[in-house]
């Protein structure tokens, strides 16, 4: 089985966060089902090629919501491919008193090469994927044995 590094990071949102795409100001009720809607729950095979659908599935739909006008999250996602890595968003939940979304994105990376090679290209970036050293204090990096086969790069 590969070794990988892994990382890990929680990511949360609540209702009260979030406006509409178009910047108008929506009850957060009504906010909070728009956000289940475009972020369901994953009830699918762990690491699967279904599994890797619904993470570039929920990664388009941050990046649709984010009232940027970049598309940093989907660059940030292919460039993972690109690199050799494997990403997931992992337990997704929807605490209905909170009106909170939670997930973690778990990345398995062949090599810390990969991990430079990504963090060199979110400094490019002009959102706020481009904080590399913010984001480096919160995630954890881990050596696993991972099923999945190191990829073609």
């Amino acid at each position: 089985m590969p070794t990988y590094i892994k990382s890990f990071n929680e990511i949360s949102m609540t209702a009260q966060d979030w406006t509409s795409p178009e910047g108008a100001s929506v009850p957060k009720d009504q906010m909070w089902e728009h956000i289940k809607e475009k972020f369901p729950e994953y009830t699918g095979t762990s690491h699967s090629e279904q599994h890797e659908i619904y993470t570039s599935n929920i990664v388009t739909a941050i990046s649709q919501e984010n009232n940027r006008e970049d598309n940093d999250e989907v660059l940030v996602l292919n460039k993972h491919d690109e690199v050799g890595a494997w990403f997931y968003v992992e337990d997704l939940e929807h605490d209905e008193d909170l009106k909170k979304l939670t997930m973690n994105w778990v990345v398995y990376y062949p090599n810390q090469d990969a991990i430079d090679d990504i963090n060199d290209f979110r400094r490019t970036l002009d959102s706020p994927w481009k904080d590399v050293n913010e984001d480096l204090e919160s995630e954890v990096h881990t050596n696993v044995n991972f099923h999945r086969p190191y990829k073609e790069v």
